[in-house]
């Protein structure tokens, strides 16, 4: 019976490993260097924070960054280009997981070539050194992006121990490229609104997408919706957003867990770049040099309606993995003790059997 018990235990605790041993989100604490861009001789406004150049087609220029390591230890930074574009809050983001516009006619990763990884000494600062290269051909407008930097030291090690990591401290210097010292003028247009679905919350989508090759600033989005079946209105309402040249997003207005099926009648007012003199004046009393409206109606069905629904229940209400597994442990542990119950009294018969016949015999 000892013997038993003896293996009973190293299962159980190897049980409750499986149950603690659920995945857990490390961060870093920040960033154990600083940066600071070195303006070249074609930066257009020298007291800017970040590259804003003039170089002719077909020209090419340094781009330098200056690294400081802020500690006593060798610090490795990992180094990326990336294109700007605009996140699902309207405004612009470096490196988000989205797909590039169709109007984008340069990306600035094709155009900035520079070291993937840079080695800092403890204590000392290294110069960072890219080079852009402007396209053959004019260019009527800009290129937008951003140096990313990064410590990639204690994602490696962390790696290396089995670890899901996911840095999420990092450095974004905003670079601007043109080859010409000129501005031009934003265009917005605004697609159809759509029924989807993001992170578990249904809501009407207004595409909105950027076709010029500069940026949109001012931005000022009013969206009504009404259900024409039940009567029911959703608006929203959000302003000093900014847009990436030849990017898009999403403007979301949202609906309920359980939204009513029938058709939406969906109105977008769209305003940008303020103006005092501006002849387009929102609801809040600003006024706009641009204005775009769209309006037009999405039907939600039942069908479709209960299909979101079913998305969200999985989504918010379904069983993690673990739990399965730690079920499917405690079933094996309960399934091996109940053997071993059987085992111990089919043994202890066979004694009482055995000692009964000694004595039948005596």
């Amino acid at each position: 019976m000892k013997k038993n018990r003896s293996f009973i235990l190293p299962l159980a605790f190897a049980v409750l490993l499986m149950v603690l041993m659920i995945p857990t989100k490390v961060q870093a604490a920040g960033l154990p260097f600083s940066v600071s861009p070195q303006l070249p001789s074609e930066q257009r406004e020298k007291t800017s924070s970040y590259f804003d150049v003039i170089v002719g087609t077909g020209q090419q220029t340094r781009l330098v960054v200056q690294l400081k390591n802020e500690t006593d230890q060798t610090v490795k930074v990992k180094a990326s280009v990336a294109t700007a574009q605009t996140n699902d809050s309207g405004q612009v983001a470096y490196g988000i997981k989205q797909k590039t516009d169709t109007t984008l006619k340069y990306q600035l990763p094709d155009l900035v070539k520079g070291p993937a990884t840079v080695t800092l000494p403890a204590n000392e600062t290294v110069a960072y050194t890219a080079t852009l290269t402007m396209p053959t051909q004019h260019f009527a407008g800009l290129v937008a992006g951003a140096f990313i930097f990064s410590p990639v030291t204690a994602q490696t090690t962390e790696a290396q121990k089995g670890l899901a990591i996911k840095n999420e401290f990092r450095y974004a210097i905003t670079v601007i490229a043109r080859d010409v010292d000129q501005v031009w003028l934003p265009q917005l247009k605004l697609g159809a609104a759509q029924i989807r679905q993001d992170e578990s919350q249904n809501t009407i989508a207004v595409p909105l997408n950027n076709v010029s090759a500069t940026f949109l600033n001012q931005l000022h989005v009013e969206t009504k919706a009404v259900n024409t079946t039940t009567g029911k209105k959703y608006q929203r309402t959000v302003s000093k957003m900014q847009m990436a040249p030849n990017s898009h997003f999403y403007y979301r207005l949202k609906l309920p867990t359980d939204p009513d099926a029938g058709k939406y009648r969906v109105e977008t007012k769209a305003y940008y770049v303020r103006d005092s003199q501006g002849h387009y004046q929102a609801t809040d009393g600003q006024r706009y040099r641009y204005q775009e409206t769209s309006s037009n109606t999405v039907t939600l069905t039942q069908a479709r309606k209960r299909q979101l629904q079913s998305k969200i229940k999985q989504a918010q209400g379904g069983t993690p993995w673990f739990v399965y597994a730690i079920g499917i442990g405690f079933g094996v542990l309960i399934l091996i003790i109940l053997i071993l119950v059987i085992i111990l009294l089919r043994l202890r018969r066979k004694k009482r059997g055995g000692r009964s016949d000694e004595v039948s015999k005596k």
